[in-house]
């Protein structure tokens, strides 16, 4: 199982070489934690855009898909999205 604290620690560490330093890539990461955590799951999580953003609490389309892809881009999770409406997309915690 993913070690959530020691993730969010390392993440918070590095926040300043890898210039994220909005408080949406901290809330969505933290979300993605969580999720991996409430589902038991290693370092997977099929996941809902719209289930992300409610439990990261970003209010934007455009917010969410840009820190997605900066936390892509950093090298903290890897994302596989789904274009289907009933299936979720694939994050993979680095």
């Amino acid at each position: 199982m993913v070690d959530a604290i020691e993730n969010l620690s390392d993440f918070l560490a590095l926040l300043p070489q890898k210039l994220l330093t909005g408080h949406a890539h901290i809330c969505l990461y933290a979300s993605i934690l969580v999720l991996c955590q409430r589902n038991g799951r290693a370092d997977t999580i099929d996941v809902s855009r719209k289930e992300l953003m409610v439990l990261s609490q970003i209010k934007s389309n455009a917010t969410y898909h840009k820190c997605m892809k900066e936390l892509v881009n950093s090298g903290y999770i890897q994302y596989k999205p789904s274009y289907h409406p009933t299936v979720g997309s694939q994050i993979v915690i680095l």
